[in-house]
């Protein structure tokens, strides 16, 4: 809830101060980071849960690409992109529009040709990711 509101500190301390941290509550950190612009944060708890051995899912996925992309992270976000199949994830349509959005950012939009993107999406309005459309 703290981090919903904004409040990064105290999600934070009540974060670091729980003893069991499931795939929901490291989605919750990662998510408020994403939202409230501080990208770097976010990418550092993403690479934290991933080191943790910890359950990595759609929506974790969703957000630390869309941190990417607000957060010009463009070869971090292709990696991260790259490492779905990995973890036995396959990219919706939201994660493509996350990676065509990243592209677009840092401009280089010609590079997302070939990722399997179908046109008929982005016609159907999927190509943008806004942080809170991604759920």
């Amino acid at each position: 809830m703290y981090a919903k509101c904004g409040d990064l500190i105290n999600a934070r301390l009540v974060f670091e101060r729980m003893t069991e941290r499931n795939t929901t509550c490291w989605n919750a950190i990662i998510s408020g980071f994403a939202t409230h612009g501080r990208c770097k944060e976010a990418l550092e708890f993403f690479d934290i849960m991933e080191s943790s051995n910890k359950r990595l899912d759609d929506t974790t996925f969703l957000s630390i690409l869309s941190a990417c992309a607000h957060g010009g992270f463009m070869n971090e976000g292709i990696e991260i992109f790259s490492k779905m199949e990995k973890y036995g994830l396959e990219a919706s349509v939201r994660h493509y529009g996350c990676l065509v959005d990243l592209l677009r950012y840092a401009g280089s939009l010609l590079d997302s040709s070939g990722l399997g993107y179908d046109r008929k999406d982005s016609e159907r309005g999927h190509t943008k990711c806004e942080h809170g459309d991604c759920y």
